[in-house]
């Protein structure tokens, strides 16, 4: 009896297996799918963030997608906001997601949760220039300047030959004189 026991929870084990390993090469077939031959369809999205998520593949997809509807300004915020629910249930300090979350809460209005979205980030990934300009940003913005100066210093030192520190800079810039010319 002990035997059959035995027997039968290694055949249930051996199909979970076999289901789970049939998961992964379907997300992995997507990906490629995605990646090298630019099918980047909803069936091939679903099939990488239902079920399983198979968290380093699903994060490129994503990331991948964000900077395609980045570069044609039409990004689907709901569909980012999803992604990112998702990276998070696989991994609670994908610092990708939580910047997902940022830019989601920002299209929202919501500054203040894009800024604490954004400095969780940081704190798990602190030498992401990415984020930092996104925090400068959003500092800016807001008229918070403190922190500003130390940012773009910060990004130089990553990563001198960044083109959007200029960008920054003069951001920066015309925001303090425009707080200067409303104090006179």
């Amino acid at each position: 009896m002990q035997k059959l026991v035995y027997r039968i929870l290694a055949i249930i084990m051996l199909v979970f297996a076999s289901y789970c390993y049939v998961q992964i090469l379907n997300k992995d077939y997507a990906v490629k799918q995605i990646m090298y031959d630019k099918k980047a369809n909803q069936k091939n999205s679903d099939l990488i963030f239902n079920s399983m998520v198979y968290y380093s593949q699903a994060e490129i997809i994503a990331v991948a997608i964000y900077n395609q509807q980045f570069l044609t300004n039409s990004i689907n915020f709901r569909l980012i906001d999803y992604y990112a629910d998702q990276l998070l249930q696989a991994n609670n300090r994908s610092a990708q997601a939580l910047y997902f979350k940022a830019v989601v809460s920002d299209s929202k209005g919501d500054v203040n949760s894009a800024i604490a979205f954004v400095e969780e980030a940081l704190e798990y990934d602190p030498n992401n220039t990415t984020y930092l300009i996104g925090l400068s940003v959003l500092k800016i913005s807001i008229g918070d300047l403190k922190q500003v100066d130390s940012l773009i210093s910060k990004i130089k030192v990553i990563d001198p030959e960044n083109i959007k520190i200029r960008d920054i800079e003069d951001e920066f810039d015309n925001k303090v004189k425009e707080l200067n010319a409303k104090s006179k």
